[in-house]
């Protein structure tokens, strides 16, 4: 059977409910790889509130404080999660490694841009690929969960070779190309660019992103999203020739 490292980034939302809903996704995945659990956390969590989720947490519009959330909302965040907590949370997943973190506003902002969820997930991956070798990774958060109560068919990471599954790909109204960022699988090699980004995270986004036409143009036109930022990362591009997407639904839970 093919080796696949399931990365999981960023702040630790809803993991242990996450876990129970994702029981179909999470038993296909074993039943057709060797599966290994990587998690990388930071100590902190915002575990958005139904109504928040609801009516703003989809919004593109985002202030300028350091932690990139509306004024409006009314979720509140936690700060100071003890390891042990998390490592409770996670339990269910039986990690290989699980790496906690403080995250540091001053350098991990690029300005008032947070690159908080990027270098948890990229972390990740350098530590899987530092445990193992692995065929496949697939990329994700804590409260990311295949949305269905049926089994389906899902795609064999076999076959799509050399592309990147993610959740949805689409041309917005304004003609920008963009996928959806909650999960990417692919082969492990499909995500090396992320092990030079954490490397030097400043310098690969300044030299990769800021300084590239489509970046540029997706900045100034305030069309620039997430998921830019994630296909600049993994492909130095918007990868329009990377990225598919299947027929299976996910969501993102909420704090009901």
């Amino acid at each position: 059977m093919k080796k696949v490292a399931l990365v999981i980034g960023g702040e630790p939302r809803l993991v242990e409910k996450a876990f129970k809903e994702n029981t179909i996704f999470w038993n296909w995945l074993n039943e057709n790889y060797l599966v290994d659990v990587h998690v990388h956390s930071w100590n902190h969590k915002l575990e958005w509130n139904k109504k928040d989720h609801n009516e703003i947490r989809f919004n593109p519009i985002r202030n300028d404080s350091e932690n990139y959330y509306p004024k409006e909302m009314t979720t509140k965040s936690v700060s100071g999660i003890k390891r042990e907590q998390i490592e409770q949370e996670y339990s269910g997943y039986q990690p290989k490694t699980l790496v906690v973190e403080e995250y540091d506003h001053k350098r991990f902002n690029i300005g008032s841009y947070p690159l908080g969820q990027y270098i948890s997930r990229a972390k990740g991956y350098v530590q899987a690929m530092q445990y193992d070798d692995y065929d496949y990774v697939w990329l994700t958060r804590s409260d990311c969960v295949y949305d269905s109560d049926n089994p389906v068919n899902f795609v064999y990471l076999e076959d799509f070779k050399n592309k990147i599954l993610c959740d949805d790909v689409r041309i917005n109204d304004e003609g920008f190309y963009t996928t959806q960022d909650w999960y990417y699988a692919g082969s492990a090699e499909a995500f090396s660019n992320l092990k030079t980004f954490v490397d030097d995270f400043e310098l690969y986004f300044q030299n990769n992103l800021e300084q590239a036409d489509w970046f540029i143009k997706l900045l100034e036109s305030g069309n620039l999203r997430n998921s830019h930022i994630w296909q600049g990362l993994i492909t130095k591009s918007l990868g329009e020739d990377k990225f598919f997407h299947t027929a299976q639904g996910w969501k993102l839970l909420y704090d009901e």
